[in-house]
C-alpha cells in the first residue's frame, strides 16, 4: 500500500513530502537550496503552524544547504536508531583518541 503523506498549509500551499523525499539532489541547483541555518521558527505558534513554518522557509525538509553545502536526508525504516549508530561512533572516537 502507498500512502501520500501531504500537509497543506493556511495558505493553501501543499507539501507532498512523499515526493520531495525523493527528490534528486544532483539534479538541483545549488541557489534553489534554503541554508537551514537561516530558518527561523516561531516556537509560540501551535505545532502544526510550526510544521507549516519550517516548510514554507526550508521547502524541502529533506534537500537544504549546511552552510554551503549541500544536504540530502533520507531514513531508512529498517535500519539502526540514530541514537545507537552516534553513540557506536562517538564511543570508536574515544578509543581512537585513547590508543
Amino acid at each position: 500500500m502507498n500512502i501520500q503523506f501531504i500537509i497543506t498549509g493556511d495558505d493553501g500551499n501543499m507539501y507532498d513530502l512523499d515526493a520531495l523525499s525523493n527528490t534528486d539532489l544532483t539534479m538541483i541547483c545549488k541557489t534553489d537550496l534554503q541554508d537551514i541555518s537561516q530558518v527561523k521558527i516561531n516556537t509560540d505558534l501551535p505545532l502544526k503552524q510550526r510544521i507549516i513554518q519550517f516548510l514554507d522557509e526550508i521547502k524541502n525538509p529533506y534537500c537544504y544547504l549546511v552552510g554551503e553545502h549541500a544536504v540530502k536526508i533520507e531514513f531508512n525504516d529498517e535500519g539502526e536508531p540514530l541514537q545507537s549508530v552516534l553513540r557506536k561512533h562517538f564511543v570508536e572516537q574515544r578509543n581512537r583518541t585513547l590508543e
